[in-house]
């Protein structure tokens, strides 16, 4: 060692979060090479420091998912960008149209379509270079024995929609035969407030049959369609931004 368990795009920390949960699990292994291993949540709403821009991080990182010291790392690459929300069309109470946050991205134009503002720009090109640092990373992780947990919107049934799903690029890494394969579950299954299908990138876990094995059902009267505003004006999109408290589902 040292080992490390990461969380990258963590958001703030919280209880009952992930770091939480992993720092309790290893703590309960009696084994000696346990004290050894180190969770880190990485995220700039935890620190500035925790930027993975900044070349001391991204270099500490990189030097030890090939040294094989970095034995799980679960990501969640922003989504706002990506989101199907954006496609629906808002209404108020009177039934008259409202303006929301328009598309920026197609399924054949997943990187950005044209026309962007300059603030749109700008907000594509920061979820876009986080997405691309994290599936860089997954792969030292991954192929020196790690495992791996990359979670992203589900693709939306309209096929001219995007999502990371149909870029070439996540297609390759889910080429088959190699290292990496992909989950698709309800969120609403495991506590969520809405539906919300998502997709996991993984490798060397079984996270599929985790999930499976432990789904709640998803009962419709209790779930709300993460779409729009809610009474104070905030997106409901934002409910589903930080994972739900461990048990909640039950």
């Amino acid at each position: 060692g040292p080992y490390y368990v990461v969380h990258l795009y963590a958001g703030r920390r919280r209880p009952q979060d992930f770091h939480a949960h992993m720092t309790q699990l290893i703590g309960s292994c009696t084994e000696s090479w346990a004290s050894n291993i180190y969770v880190i949540s990485i995220d700039t709403a935890i620190s500035e420091d925790m930027n993975v821009h900044g070349e001391a991080l991204w270099s500490f990182l990189l030097t030890a998912a090939r040294a094989g010291r970095i034995l799980g790392l679960l990501l969640g690459p922003p989504c706002e960008t990506w989101s199907n929300a954006r496609f629906a069309k808002l209404v108020d109470a009177n039934g008259d149209e409202l303006k929301g946050p328009r598309p920026l991205r197609s399924a054949a134009e997943c990187w950005g379509i044209q026309g962007l503002s300059l603030a749109e720009l700008q907000q594509i090109g920061v979820s876009n270079t986080l997405l691309l640092r994290g599936l860089w990373l997954c792969l030292p992780v991954a192929m020196t024995g790690g495992a791996v947990l990359l979670e992203h919107p589900a693709p939306a049934t309209q096929m001219d929609r995007p999502a990371i799903w149909r870029t070439s690029l996540v297609l390759l890494y889910l080429r088959e035969g190699w290292l990496f394969r992909r989950h698709t579950f309800k969120q609403g299954a495991f506590g969520a407030p809405g539906v919300k299908p998502t997709s996991l990138l993984y490798a060397n876990n079984q996270i599929g049959n985790v999930l499976d094995e432990f789904a709640q059902p998803c009962n419709l009267d209790h779930l709300e369609l993460l779409v729009g505003r809610d009474e104070l004006g905030r997106f409901r999109t934002s409910r589903a931004k930080e994972y739900p408290e461990i048990g909640r589902a039950s």
